[in-house]
């Protein structure tokens, strides 16, 4: 299928997926105009490589709808350099949207959403015209229990108390809460090292990193399956989050608690034990708070996007190296020097030399004179 090629199920590069993928818009664009639409698009980060990509190339009538919350975007440095670098691109063109009008949201609650009278005004007037926050405020209500159907839509459960939570984050927590409760063990660690390897998540990577941290899925994945908060291709050896901010809650959870730069370390550590693209490990080695060490892995990441001209993810390795950077303490310039005397020690041609020509001349005069 469409989904597992571009997942890599059915090939072993980006420039092959990539290159399928291309063909398949050609061939259904091929009568009419073919309309792409990708909602939350800043917890996908491959789809904004690719749109960029195919816009990069010759064009073909396929239109792509992107759809992202502004305050999202500021969430990490490599989704703002993602976002960028679409935006700014000729064939893109920007739309902000504001809330629904008074009359829109009337109508989404009422007539789009089920809800009558009184419980119909306060959901309008607490989601504020947003319909996202709307649709899954109610769908929250209505998995838990609080919402039953009827004829004309939903009414509430008898006894059951609706609570309107301040934003979609918690509404997602609230909801990752209510399951964890009900599962055993260390499952909710395992929730967390999911969430950190990234939206797809592949099943022998996240097994061996639960081992590594002394950590049992146990039949955690059946279970987010059934609940609808992921999905697997039938014979896929990967999964993901049904939606992005599900995911992002997780994340936040384990910010919160000051687990962020253990989990980090732990995905760091299973990758440097696999063939794993470098870049990946550098990301997690920075969010683990090594950055030092995360400077050669980024350096090599780099230089693979740029030797097969996948420029915007370039930009975004490129972003997290100048992190890395950044995160060295003044006083450490020895240790950046043997860092990346280590990543020279690879180089060979010209165009590797480039490489280090963008990655260091930033705003780094400084360091990259002393080098």
């Amino acid at each position: 299928t469409l989904a597992q090629v571009f997942v890599g199920g059915g090939a072993q590069s980006e420039g092959e997926r990539r290159g399928l993928w291309r063909v398949a818009l050609e061939v259904l664009s091929s009568h009419r105009p073919v309309v792409m639409v990708f909602d939350d698009v800043v917890w996908g980060l491959e789809t904004l490589q690719f749109v960029r990509w195919v816009m990069d190339q010759a064009p073909i009538p396929v239109l792509f709808v992107l759809t992202m919350r502004s305050e999202d975007v500021m969430a990490s440095g490599e989704i703002q350099a993602a976002v960028s670098s679409c935006v700014e691109h000729v064939r893109c063109h920007q739309v902000t949207l504001g809330p629904l009008a008074s009359v829109d949201a009337a109508k989404l609650v009422g007539q789009g959403l089920g809800l009558r009278g009184d419980l119909a005004a306060r959901v309008q007037e607490r989601t504020g015209g947003n319909p996202l926050f709307a649709v899954q405020l109610v769908g929250d209500w209505v998995s838990r229990g609080v919402l039953l159907p009827d004829a004309e839509g939903f009414h509430l459960a008898p006894q059951a108390q609706v609570q309107f939570p301040d934003d979609l984050h918690e509404i997602w927590s609230a909801r990752w809460e209510a399951l964890i409760s009900l599962r055993p063990g260390t499952e909710d660690e395992a929730l967390e090292l999911a969430a950190v390897l990234g939206h797809l998540v592949e099943l022998e990577e996240w097994r061996d990193v639960c081992e590594a941290s002394d950590v049992a899925p146990g039949g955690l994945l059946d279970v987010l399956l059934d609940y609808g908060l992921a999905q697997q291709e039938p014979g896929s050896t990967v999964w993901s989050f049904t939606h992005g901010m599900a995911r992002e809650a997780l994340l936040r959870r384990c910010r919160e608690a000051g687990r962020w730069a253990a989990r980090h370390g732990a995905c760091a550590m299973m990758l440097k034990g696999r063939d794993a693209f470098p870049s990946r490990l550098g990301r997690h080695l920075l969010e683990a708070g090594r950055g030092q060490e995360a400077l050669l892995p980024l350096s090599q990441g780099i230089e693979h996007d740029l030797a097969r001209g996948a420029l915007a993810r370039a930009q975004v390795w490129v972003a997290l190296q100048r992190r890395a950077l950044e995160s060295v303490p003044e006083g450490d310039l020895a240790g950046v020097q043997a860092a990346l005397q280590r990543a020279r020690s690879l180089e060979n041609n010209s165009e590797v030399l480039r490489l280090n020509q963008v990655l260091f001349s930033f705003a780094y005069e400084d360091i990259c004179t002393a080098l």
